[in-house]
């Protein structure tokens, strides 16, 4: 939906499965990079915890917990790939991308606050952040929802707007999206 507001739009999904798909849903459109990698604070080999979710979008980098179990159904791992990860100043690098200001949308599944620290200075190119937060660890992670947050005051992010995504049996947040904007 928001297509025709960007010149270029790169999709990173280390996902080969999701990739092919996006490649056949955006097929022709000149606007689209489609790049089979995911995006981390080091650049190195590491496993994709691939799930037997039918769109594929739970899969992830970080080992589940049983809070995912517990909340989402069909999040048996099914196998795991390894894939590359990047940091994402590194592909900036290689395609010169300097001095360019740009809207960055992360759903990493657990790897959020690694894909922001591999911005390294393109920090600073970044406009708009959409982001997905979780409030329960559904992946071995060590950090949460505060230190994104933190993260993103510290880099000069204002957040402008949140949205729920989904709750447990109780009614208690599990995640939600928020949009930043740079101050």
């Amino acid at each position: 939906y928001l297509k025709r507001e960007f010149n270029e739009i790169h999709l990173i999904e280390p996902n080969q499965e999701l990739i092919n798909l996006l490649k056949t849903k955006f097929a022709g459109d000149k606007k689209f990079k489609f790049l089979d990698f995911a995006t981390g604070n080091k650049n190195e080999l590491l496993n994709l915890y691939m799930t037997n979710d039918s769109t594929k979008s739970l899969s992830s980098l970080k080992e589940q917990k049983e809070e995912l179990k517990k909340n989402f159904r069909h999040t048996k791992v099914v196998k795991k790939n390894k894939v590359e990860v990047k940091r994402l100043d590194t592909y900036f690098k290689s395609i010169n991308f300097n001095n360019k200001n740009f809207f960055l949308k992360i759903d990493t599944q657990g790897n959020d606050l690694e894909t922001l620290i591999g911005l390294g200075n393109y920090i600073n190119n970044t406009s708009y952040v959409k982001i997905e937060f979780p409030c329960i660890k559904l992946y071995k992670i060590e950090y949460d929802h505060w230190d994104i947050l933190e993260f993103l005051r510290k880099n000069n992010f204002k957040p402008v707007f949140f949205e729920n995504i989904s709750r447990n049996n109780y009614g208690e947040l599990i995640e939600y999206d928020a949009f930043f904007e740079k101050i």
